[in-house]
Parts: structure tokens; C-alpha cells; sequence
């Protein structure tokens, strides 16, 4: 059993073990219905949490985190979408629109050229805007297929690291997936194995009091017998019935409480390819319209977006270990040493995450960065052509916003006070 925890063989550990970590107790009489009732509610609810929620958790999270898997099923998706917008973008149809958009542009930089006197740079930014973006529909599913790769390679590395740090993982070749088992196993069914049977949160700390006999199976009532004479929690005469009732009935809230922020951090972290791809997807339409330049930031911009949705991956990790770290300062603020600290640390540990959760928008984009493509839209300023485009941009918004607040107008109750546009000297047809 040691062997295979060390190794993080979660399957194994499911296929064999995995039921035998429930509550354990000498059976009493009778006539001891308050004895009776508190084994038959811890009984209950462990098996409920060793039988359907942690299974469809565990489930869950080999799924979401076999990058390997996953990280070949997006690469594979991102070359049929590269095969797609390289087949839009020389069909015949869309030949013909980006004829229109590219002498559009022409057209408009020419007049604005006249104004201003910087014609030949305008020109050349709307030539440079059509090589560089038929480059990244011929070639960007290759490239965020290089990202995502490496990305991917980086959450495993980063990962081994982080946890290497409390010691965990010290096996430099455990698979990603499988270690997010372990640490969920670890919280989800070793922990309140371990507190119901023996008081502490520790496997190899109980190991003297038959902590490991009794997962090793077959332990019939002969072997609880023997080990509840120096085991108060085991013993019928312990008093610590009702202790393992209460346990039992935080084990299947502590496993969603554990199980939830992990099993969100995968979605999300599936997420972001698939964003990752959605961008690439719109990649022609994109480029289309950045020939025109009052829009011509939109190819740039959903580019950039798409890379810094498969680096923003790597940030997850931190999402992960943050997650764990909870945990690690729940159990120092209140430390188990009986039934009251016992239940005590579970509450601490689910107000802090509901805390979290409601505040959740705030972590995603801190742990994500997820504005790492704002960002470097902001530093790319370094030509007159480039300031424009950003200009354009900013316009655009504020034409678009306008242009939503007009047709607000016209809906009853949101219509805005005609009076104050008549003051402003229009007239209603006008407005």
C-alpha cells in the first residue's frame, strides 16, 4: 500500500483499497440505540462519500488533467481550424471581400493622407496589415500548437516543483494527473479515514494503531476487537461514537469542498484552449476587417488574445497550490487534536472557500493574467502607424457604445429624456 501511494497509482488504489477507508467501530447491543444511531449516521454518510462523491470527483480530474490527452485533442483541432481559414481565406467569395476591404482601405488611407501628409506610411501599414495577417492564417494553428505544447510542458514542470516544496511529490516523474489525484485522495478519503478511526489527519502517524491493517481488508471483528482495546475511537466503550458521526458527516462536504475549486481550475484551464481556438477560428474575419483602418487593431488584438489565453494556462498552476495552501493554513490556524478542533478546521477551511468563490473574478484574473494581452496591446505603440491603429481602435468602442445608447433610446421604459438632446440644439427627428 505504501508502494503504490508513493507512487501516486491512484487506479490501483481505487481498484483495490479504496473501499476499505471508511469508519470502523465495535458493534454494541441492542438496547444501545444512541450507540446504534451514531455508527449507523457515520456508516452512512462515509459510504457516500467513498462511493459516489469522491468517484465522481476522481473521475472528473483524471479527466481534466491528462494533459497529454487533452493537449493532443486541442492540437489536433487546432490544425483542422488552420486547414478551415486557410481554405476561407483563398475561397473565391472571400477573395472577393478582401479585394473590396483592401481597395476600401486603400481609398480611405489616400484621403486621409491628404489631410494629414503621412500617406505613404498609412499605406504601408495597411500593406504590412495583409502580409503579416496571411502569414497567421497559413501558419497560426502551427504556432499555438507550438504554445500549447510547450505551455503544457511548463504546468507539469511548474507543478512537480511547487509541490516538491512541501514534499509530496518527490518523484520528479509523476504524471500531472495523477498527482492532483493523490492530493485530492489525500483530503478526500485518507483525512477523515484517518480522523474518524484514529483522531489525527496523518496515515503513517496512526500506522502503530492500525491505520494500515484495517485498509489492507478483511478486517472482520476479531481484528477491530483487538484493536480497540488501545483505541478509544474503535471501542464501543469509547465515547467517541458520536465523534465519528460528526466526521462522517463532513466527509462528503469537505470532498466537495476539496474537489470543487480543483474541478474548476480544470475546466477552466480547458477553457482557455478552447478560447485559444475560437480566436484563431475568426482569424479571417479578423484580418478582413483590420484592412480597414479605423479597425485595424482587430487582427492584432484577437492574435494576441489567443497566445495569452494558452500562457495565462501556466498561471492555473498557481490556482492549484493556492487551493492546497488553504488547506495548510486551516490546519496551522486550528490544528486537529480532538472532535471539537476536528470539526472546528472543517468550517474555517469551507468559510474560507466560500469566501474565495465569492471573490472568484478577482483570483481568476490575477492567477490567470488574464489581461496579459491588453497589456501588450498597450506597448505597441513604437510607429505613428501603430498609435493610429490603437487610436482607431479606441473609436471604434466609443462609435459602438454610442451607437448601443441610440438604440436603447427607442425601447420604452430605458428611453433616455428627449429634453436633454433639444437642449444640446437637436431637434426630434434628429435624435
Amino acid at each position: 500500500i505504501k508502494k503504490y501511494l508513493a507512487q501516486n497509482d491512484i487506479d490501483w488504489i481505487n481498484k483495490n483499497i479504496s473501499k476499505n477507508f471508511t469508519v470502523y467501530y465495535q458493534s454494541g447491543s441492542l438496547t444501545d440505540l444512541g450507540l446504534s444511531s451514531a455508527h449507523l449516521v457515520a456508516s452512512l454518510f462515509m459510504s457516500l462519500n467513498i462511493y459516489i462523491i469522491y468517484p465522481l470527483f476522481d473521475t472528473a480530474l483524471s479527466k481534466m488533467f491528462d494533459l497529454t490527452n487533452i493537449t493532443q485533442g486541442i492540437n489536433d483541432i487546432f490544425s483542422n481550424v488552420q486547414q478551415f481559414t486557410k481554405q476561407t481565406w483563398a475561397g473565391e467569395v472571400f477573395k472577393q471581400l478582401l479585394y473590396t476591404a483592401f481597395g476600401l482601405g486603400l481609398v480611405w488611407v489616400f484621403i486621409q493622407s491628404v489631410k494629414s501628409g503621412a500617406g505613404l506610411k498609412a499605406i504601408l501599414s495597411v500593406l504590412l496589415v495583409a502580409i503579416i495577417g496571411s502569414a497567421w492564417i497559413s501558419a497560426g494553428g502551427t504556432v499555438l500548437t507550438k504554445v500549447n505544447e510547450f505551455t503544457s510542458t511548463a504546468q507539469t514542470a511548474m507543478f512537480t516543483e511547487t509541490s516538491n516544496i512541501n514534499g509530496q511529490f518527490t518523484d520528479s516523474g509523476d504524471k500531472f494527473e495523477s498527482a492532483i489525484r493523490r492530493a485530492y485522495f489525500e483530503k478526500a478519503v485518507i483525512r477523515p479515514y484517518t480522523l474518524a478511526n484514529f483522531g489525527t489527519t496523518n496515515l503513517d502517524a496512526s500506522e502503530k494503531d492500525g491505520s494500515y491493517r484495517l485498509i489492507g481488508g478483511k478486517a472482520d471483528s476479531d481484528v477491530i476487537d483487538a484493536l480497540a482495546k488501545s483505541n478509544d475511537y474503535l471501542s464501543k466503550d469509547g465515547g467517541e461514537e458520536w465523534y465519528q458521526a460528526s466526521v462522517g458527516l463532513m466527509a462528503p462536504i469537505m470532498s466537495l469542498a476539496y474537489g470543487i475549486p480543483l474541478l474548476m481550475i480544470g475546466v477552466f484551464n480547458l477553457i482557455l484552449q478552447l478560447g485559444a481556438i475560437l480566436l484563431y477560428y475568426l482569424s479571417p474575419f479578423t484580418v478582413l476587417l483590420s484592412l480597414l483602418p479605423r479597425f485595424s487593431n482587430s487582427a492584432l488584438k484577437t492574435g494576441l488574445s489567443a497566445l495569452g489565453l494558452l500562457f495565462a494556462k501556466i498561471g492555473l498552476i498557481f490556482g492549484i497550490m493556492f487551493v492546497s495552501w488553504v488547506g495548510t493554513v486551516t490546519d496551522t490556524i486550528v490544528p486537529v487534536t480532538g472532535s471539537a478542533s476536528a470539526l472546528l478546521n472543517s468550517i474555517v477551511y469551507i468559510v474560507l472557500m466560500v469566501l474565495l468563490w465569492k471573490n472568484k473574478s478577482f483570483l481568476v484574473q490575477t492567477v490567470t493574467g488574464s489581461s496579459m494581452a491588453n497589456q501588450a496591446l498597450n506597448k505597441i505603440q513604437l510607429t505613428q502607424a501603430g498609435q493610429r491603429a490603437m487610436l482607431a481602435g479606441s473609436e471604434m468602442v466609443n462609435s459602438t457604445k454610442h451607437g448601443l445608447e441610440n438604440v436603447k433610446g427607442f425601447s420604452g421604459r430605458h428611453a433616455k429624456d428627449k429634453s436633454e438632446d433639444k437642449s444640446k440644439g437637436k431637434d426630434d427627428e434628429d435624435y
